[in-house]
């Protein structure tokens, strides 16, 4: 078992100041993030509550949006840079990441970050409660979870 993330003052200061302004000795041996796609942009927005009275960001290509992205970037790209690591060592293991789902729907996140990483084989699983939604292209595969 190893731990995916990375320390919360590298995610502040990236979002803060982009990966440029970081060191070398202090990105913790992770690569930059692969720009997010537009798609990716426009999900962080719309689960981070989308366009509303009072929000600085009316649109998920707001500058004021930018911060933000950059921030979950860091994160998506620890966990894969963390994975990929792991899965290129010898011992070729089986590789389970437990990553909340806002970084993996859809396959804007830490997925797209694998794939820029040449780690493409690879499948995403989701819980879901019983009788929610399933949309395209969310996941690879559903677990159906009853309700509790």
């Amino acid at each position: 078992m190893i731990g995916l993330n990375c320390r919360g003052g590298l995610v502040s200061e990236v979002g803060k100041d982009g990966w440029d302004s970081i060191p070398d000795e202090a990105r913790e041996g992770l690569s930059p993030a692969k720009p997010a796609s537009a798609q990716y942009r426009q999900y962080l927005f719309e689960i981070t509550g989308g366009q509303r009275e009072g929000r600085a960001a009316q649109s998920a290509m707001d500058p004021e949006f930018d911060r933000f992205t950059r921030a979950q970037q860091v994160w998506d790209r620890a966990f894969a840079c963390r994975i990929a690591d792991r899965a290129a060592q010898s011992d070729s293991p089986l590789v389970v990441g437990i990553i909340g789902r806002g970084h993996l729907e859809f396959g804007g996140g830490t997925p797209a970050q694998l794939d820029d990483l040449g780690l493409r084989n690879r499948m995403i699983l989701l819980p879901q409660p019983e009788g929610a939604p399933h949309r395209e292209g969310q996941a690879d595969a559903i677990c159906l979870m009853p309700d509790a």
